[in-house]
């Protein structure tokens, strides 16, 4: 029997969480977010544990989301001088006890801000080139090589962005 694991922290056990998923598709015909809630509805629903189930609580997190996409989604076009770029960048101040959005033109001109950004970019392409690499290794076992290549030259094209902010990062 294969084991599971989570890629995050999550509260129940990852083997548990897969064989329920498993049930949810197999009864349901598909897996979708709305089976999986209604799935762990019930108290003693194996997945129960892993929402919020107060809705005060559950509708104040979901509006903090809607917040951060709405930020995150912003973009400024009307200067001449730099090209379309987000107006907040997500970052992590020295001594800060969370991150916060600032703007994107001062973590520009901020170096440990910069860095910061850097770093969590790094952090997006390397889980872009785990999540290509995994397709990549499942589309090989399957007919029709032409689309697996494509998919090596994707894994190449973010391998290659990585080393690029690593050189970028050390030339700093």
């Amino acid at each position: 029997m294969a084991k599971h694991k989570w890629t995050m922290v999550r509260k129940t056990d990852p083997d548990v969480a897969a064989k329920e998923l498993a049930r949810i598709r197999k009864e349901e015909g598909t897996l979708t977010p709305e089976a999986v809630v209604d799935a762990a509805r019930p108290e003693d629903a194996p997945l129960h544990e892993e929402f919020e189930w107060n809705d005060s609580e559950a509708a104040e997190k979901y509006r903090r989301q809607q917040a951060r996409t709405m930020i995150r989604c912003l973009v400024r076009l009307e200067t001449n001088t730099t090209p379309p770029h987000r107006v907040y960048t997500h970052v992590k101040q020295e001594g800060a006890k969370r991150a916060e959005y600032m703007p994107t033109v001062t973590v520009a001109t901020k170096t440990a801000l910069l860095e910061d950004a850097v770093a969590r970019l790094m952090a997006k392409l390397y889980d872009l080139q785990a999540s290509i690499r995994e397709i990549e290794a499942l589309a090989a076992l399957t007919p029709g090589g032409a689309r697996a290549a494509a998919l090596t030259l994707a894994t190449k094209t973010v391998t290659a962005a990585i080393k690029a902010i690593e050189a970028w990062k050390k030339a700093a």
